[in-house]
């Protein structure tokens, strides 16, 4: 691979890496896992007061009334079983970019794996939340009030540091010169070209 150079009007080899900020994705990444681990396992999703004196939080799993939580019962929406399933695949996408930043570490061709599978992680996260937001603003209706928590907001945070990671992963992955590979070149010409000046000074 070559990138074309304007100041010579030559081309200079180029490869595919990681650059200098190539642990900052890593260390984003690892805080939205956490925050995600946060929103998906905690009750705080939103709270609903179904009468003045009667409020109720629930979570992804669990609903809660008055302290006492319990899973929910009934039929699940098929809207909310859609919220759990591309929250948890946002989970395990992010943590497969982890697994294959540390391959691309060794293996330089799998370097934009990583950053897209930020990326996608982020998307489906954003999915997610933007469809519970929607359905719920829908379920006030039915009830008094509707307000959301802390478990809401960690995944809108998370969904956040995934599209961080997956910008500043595809920044950090570039074409670099191969600099080591041009000084080389350098130094055998200048070699060869001082062995034939030698032998025409012999000469």
């Amino acid at each position: 691979m070559y990138r074309h150079d304007n100041n010579e009007g030559k081309r200079s080899p180029v490869k595919m890496g990681l650059g200098r900020y190539k642990y900052v994705p890593l260390v984003l990444n690892v805080i939205a896992i956490l925050t995600l681990l946060v929103s998906i396992v905690t009750d705080y999703w939103c709270f609903i007061q179904l009468s003045p004196l009667k409020q109720t939080n629930q979570g992804l799993w669990r609903v809660c009334i008055a302290g006492q939580c319990a899973g929910f019962s009934g039929d699940i929406e098929s809207w909310f079983q859609a919220v759990r399933a591309f929250l948890l695949l946002s989970l395990l996408t992010s943590v497969i970019g982890i697994v294959f930043f540390f391959v691309a570490l060794s293996y330089v061709k799998l370097t934009l794996v990583y950053p897209s599978g930020f990326l996608v992680s982020c998307l489906l996260a954003f999915f997610s939340l933007t469809l519970y937001s929607i359905k719920q603003n829908t379920e006030e209706k039915k009830v008094l009030f509707v307000s959301f928590g802390y478990s809401y907001i960690c995944g809108w945070l998370s969904g956040t540091f995934l599209c961080v990671s997956a910008i500043v992963g595809f920044y950090d992955v570039r074409r670099q010169p191969l600099e080591s590979t041009a000084e080389t070149i350098e130094i055998t010409v200048s070699s060869d070209s001082l062995e034939y000046e030698e032998a025409n000074t012999e000469e």
